[in-house]
């Protein structure tokens, strides 16, 4: 996947990320970050409902020592508690909904859509409740996005 302005991170980097997180990252998406370190996609459309049709874009994936609005550990700290314990927060729609990666349990790997104005409620645990299943694996996702050509052919 192509991002505008691609900045590489180091490999270590990332290893300490997944070392302060306990967690690891899938290998696709660790060499994502490797070699674009998040940015905005050049292919950034993704449907989140079939069924009716609903799309979004995304505005940018997070990536490391970034400024923090587009920070992976900025961003994933500010979510601790509203997105699910094995979830890490990987990029952001136009409208402040994220794309989560499940980085532990039984849907290792996965991607959501996480909408946050069905999110819990302070004090409730963050649940599936408001996610969307995407995909299978980060690089089925990124498989999957759309450019607006893409859409009107």
């Amino acid at each position: 996947m192509k991002v505008k302005n691609p900045e590489s991170v180091e490999i270590s980097k990332i290893e300490n990320f997944e070392k302060d997180n306990h967690i690891v990252l899938d290998t696709i998406y660790k060499c994502f970050l490797n070699k674009e370190n998040g940015g905005e996609p050049l292919k950034n459309i993704f449907i989140y409902n079939f069924k009716k049709n609903l799309f979004s874009d995304i505005d940018c994936f997070f990536g490391i020592d970034k400024d923090k609005n587009f920070d992976l550990k900025f961003q994933n700290n500010f979510y601790k508690n509203r997105i699910p314990k094995n979830m890490i927060a990987i990029a952001e729609d136009c409208v402040t909904n994220l794309i989560l990666l499940s980085v532990k349990g039984d849907d290792y790997g996965k991607v959501y859509y996480w909408d946050h104005e069905m999110e819990a409620n302070n004090g409730e645990e963050a649940d599936y409740s408001n996610l969307t299943f995407l995909a299978n694996s980060f690089g089925e996702f990124i498989d999957n996005l759309k450019s607006e050509d893409d859409l009107d052919n």
